[in-house]
């Protein structure tokens, strides 16, 4: 769900907003930090073909100068980029080294030093805590990086709380937090967006990307219940201007309403560049369409203006489940480039599909995906849980390379994966290179041929809920993966407080990791001896702090605040320089 995501061109390189903006960043592809790397940033390109300046090739169609003889320091960027071409440990997106007086990665400013991401962090001490406002908000159900809202360079934060009773009962709220952030607390002091009726659930979930080509991230929330079940989604448009306290969706957002019956906004998740290179718009998930059988529809960017309203079938396209009660749709996500043509690809989850051992989806990007209606039984690859009951594609993601081939890798939680305890849930990890060229007819497989499974540490864990690759943490070059399971602790037979963990894994990541015996894992872990359910979802904040490491955002939507159960709370985590 993070706004911006970065997307690797054929090259190795990676692009930021697909064909609008163009970041290379060397061999290390999808890095939150880029070391020996290289930044060319261009608006307005329609064409991307990149080649490593390191080999001092030019940067083709971007109209920038390559690196030459002017590299004094040889770290790849010439003197006219190079804040300190006398350093090759300085240059734009190096590593930065925190509180040390020196400005590595050139942005202006020495980071500052916060905990460590290390075993045996103490999320409670350390991280920042948003809490809501009344009984049952639910607040933190889901969360999300929006990317760059307000144009201040910095990247924010959503935080969806579907049961807020400000427009009428379960009308739903989203919250957004706009960076720097520098301290917790309640989220009355957020800017808050209202569902428009009684029952709309807005905030069940919630998404962020440049789905109108300004240049500016927008904000995508789904009201799944709107209408009497038809749900919608509402796009609020980036801006530059102040925002008020409190936003109602009814007049600050264009609405996209679904057919009836068919849950729309369940899930969301803004596109830019599946479409087409330079292409936004937003993927809006409808699990109960047509018997359950769920739909996905692709809405376009020359669909969305300010305050427009309009039916999703009359403007958007359909892709559709393959069975009734698949429920197709009830997870999707933009997961970047993983095939190394430009354009940004599609992972939909129908966690119930196939009696429930469930399914995953590939699409890959092309514009051809903006108009006309399509069965994900053509995607271009799917992929089908272990067991049965194992309900693979309850959680997808993506978006980041955790195993430094320069192409984003997929991430597929199945919460009821049961192969060592009942219920401990796992999560899979398919590399772009095992995709492999595209065959057809389209490749279906199981997911036994992952090239990583993550085990969850104990019975009834439920292990995969959510899923994420919030990008490199650690600064090493590889992305790194987020996964929660948001019952743990209430044990096999879910009778105990569910404090839930959300697990850290640094990447590369290869093979069976079983949670249980690895000590290499950050574990996050819920308030001791509460039913916070931490982990029913997660995401990849961006850099909230401007010091060149992607930050971390937790839902833990029933915990009691003040004495009152299911207020619900998110937690903030700063990714730490070295």
């Amino acid at each position: 769900m993070t706004g911006g995501r970065a997307h690797a061109t054929p090259s190795g390189g990676v692009s930021v907003g697909v064909g609008r903006d163009l970041l290379w960043v060397g061999s290390l592809g999808l890095s939150g930090c880029l070391i020996n790397s290289s930044l060319y940033i261009q608006r307005s390109l329609e064409i991307q073909t990149v080649t490593s300046p390191r080999d001092g090739e030019p940067t083709a169609e971007t109209g920038l100068p390559p690196t030459g003889d002017d590299d004094a320091d040889g770290d790849g960027w010439p003197s006219g980029l190079d804040c300190d071409d006398g350093d090759p440990s300085v240059f734009p997106g190096a590593c930065e080294v925190c509180e040390d007086g020196i400005d590595q990665d050139c942005n202006g400013i020495d980071a500052v030093c916060h905990p460590q991401l290390v075993p045996g962090y103490d999320l409670q001490a350390s991280g920042l805590s948003f809490t809501g406002s009344n009984q049952d908000d639910n607040s933190g159900i889901v969360v999300g990086g929006v990317g760059d809202f307000n144009g201040d360079g910095l990247a924010d934060v959503v935080i969806g709380a579907s049961q807020t009773d400000y427009t009428g009962d379960a009308s739903g709220s989203a919250y957004l937090l706009l960076s720097p952030i520098t301290t917790g607390g309640p989220l009355i002091t957020a800017t808050r967006f209202d569902g428009e009726a009684a029952d709309d659930r807005a905030g069940v979930s919630v998404s962020g990307a440049d789905v109108d080509g300004d240049g500016l991230s927008d904000l995508i929330i789904g009201a799944k219940n709107h209408r009497n079940g038809r749900g919608a989604a509402h796009v609020v448009s980036g801006r530059r201007g102040a925002l008020s306290l409190v936003e109602p969706l009814a007049t600050s957002s264009a609405r996209f309403v679904g057919e009836p019956g068919s849950a729309a906004g369940t899930w969301v998740s803004g596109l830019d560049g599946v479409l087409g290179i330079g292409r936004g718009g937003a993927a809006i998930g409808a699990p109960l369409h047509d018997g359950a059988r769920g739909r996905v529809y692709l809405l376009p960017e020359a669909a969305i203006s300010p305050g427009s309203s309009a039916s999703l079938i009359d403007v958007a396209a359909t892709l559709d489940g393959e069975l009734p009660g698949d429920e197709a749709g009830t997870r999707l996500e933009e997961i970047g480039d993983v095939d190394g043509d430009g354009m940004a690809d599609l992972l939909v989850g129908a966690m119930k599909a196939n009696n429930l051992t469930g399914t995953a989806y590939l699409v890959l990007g092309d514009p051809s995906l903006s108009s006309g209606q399509r069965l994900l039984s053509t995607a271009d690859h799917t992929f089908f849980g272990e067991s049965l009951g194992d309900r693979a594609g309850s959680s997808v993601g993506g978006g980041g390379d955790v195993d430094g081939d320069g192409r984003a890798d997929l991430l597929i939680g199945a919460r009821r994966e049961s192969s060592v305890a009942l219920d401990q849930g796992a999560a899979y990890l398919v590399s772009s290179d095992t995709l492999g060229e595209l065959p057809s007819p389209p490749l279906r497989r199981t997911l036994s041929d992952a090239d990583a499974k993550i085990i969850g540490e104990a019975s009834g864990d439920r292990l995969g809920q959510s899923v994420a690759i919030p990008g490199d943490v650690d600064c090493d070059g590889f992305a790194d993966l987020l996964v929660g399971a948001d019952r743990h602790g209430a044990g096999e037979m879910g009778v105990g407080d569910a404090q839930g963990a959300i697990y850290l894994i640094f990447g590369p990541v290869a093979g069976v990791r079983v949670l249980a015996s690895d000590p290499t894992a950050v574990v996050f872990l819920g308030t001791p001896g509460a039913n916070d359910q931490l982990g029913v979802h997660l995401d990849g904040a961006g850099d909230v702090d401007g010091d060149g490491v992607p930050d971390l955002i937790f839902g833990a939507y029933t915990a009691e605040v003040g004495g009152f159960p299911g207020v619900g709370r998110s937690w903030l985590v700063f990714g730490s320089p070295l």
